[in-house]
């Protein structure tokens, strides 16, 4: 009879424990939504940090934070970037790292971006065109991936970018010209690619060809960072990243902007 008595009790706590566990992941009303286990304010949530965590696709209830500015996703997405991305017009800073499948073209209607980063070994196709749409971006990192084809004219719509990361990809064809429209880039690296023809001229405008500003600028550590190396780029350089002629003229043999080594077999 003890035992009996014992089992029920024990049965009986189960019973309400499991009911108390699952009120805890009610979000309940109509201001909140649930994301694995954790409940968000549909207003009031600012910023949302998903980490380590393998998704067959993003959860579309993230659509519901009206107000989230920057969101940040990490691990293996095998669903790739959603279209509906591009309905969160109140972001300011986008992670995504570890997604399959190609970047979105609505991607470009996230106009109130400053900091775009999508990486991932699985990630492939062709930047899309409608990135240039977004003029308000500092920081654009899009790297480690396989992204392919030529690097889009319109990059040089982001005048206001400071830092353009596209090393480590597939990308192929020339480095286009108007990316000499970027005269705010202090970071640029293109290295690890399939990128052939010439570096255009123009960036020497705004690389600071000068001997006073050349030292200067190594004296502070604050001078600018290009970097073009592993790549089919052709001779010959512009002045400003040779090597050569800046140790030759200038004397100064560790400037951070170079063209490194490039695999000359089939320029002319």
């Amino acid at each position: 009879m003890r035992r009996y008595f014992l089992l029920v009790l024990f049965n009986v706590l189960l019973f309400f424990g499991g009911c108390e566990e699952s009120k805890e992941t009610d979000c309940g009303g109509n201001n909140t939504i649930q994301l694995f286990d954790e409940c968000y304010s549909i207003e009031n949530t600012l910023e949302l940090n998903l980490f380590f965590r393998n998704y067959t696709s993003i959860p579309i209830e993230i659509k519901g934070l009206i107000n989230l500015s920057k969101l940040s996703v990490n691990g293996r997405i095998t669903g790739g970037i959603p279209v509906w991305i591009g309905d969160m017009t109140s972001l300011t800073h986008l992670t995504i790292s570890g997604s399959e499948g190609v970047i979105p073209s609505e991607i470009g209607n996230l106009t109130n971006l400053t900091h775009l980063v999508l990486t991932g070994s699985g990630l492939s196709g062709e930047i899309p065109p409608e990135i240039g749409n977004l003029i308000g971006l500092t920081y654009l990192e899009l790297t480690e991936s396989r992204l392919s084809g030529e690097i889009p004219p319109e990059i040089g719509n982001l005048v206001n970018l400071s830092q353009l990361i596209l090393s480590y990809n597939q990308l192929s064809g020339g480095i286009p010209a108007e990316i000499g429209n970027l005269n705010n880039l202090m970071y640029l690296t293109l290295k690890s690619n399939q990128l052939t023809g010439t570096i255009p001229e123009v960036l020497c405008s705004f690389l600071n060809p000068t001997f006073t500003e050349y030292s200067n600028y190594y004296a502070s550590g604050s001078y600018k960072d290009f970097q073009f190396d592993l790549n089919s780029l052709c001779p010959p350089y512009p002045f400003c990243i040779d090597t050569t002629y800046i140790e030759q003229v200038f004397g100064i043999n560790s400037l951070k902007h170079y063209v490194g080594i490039q695999d000359t077999t089939n320029c002319d």
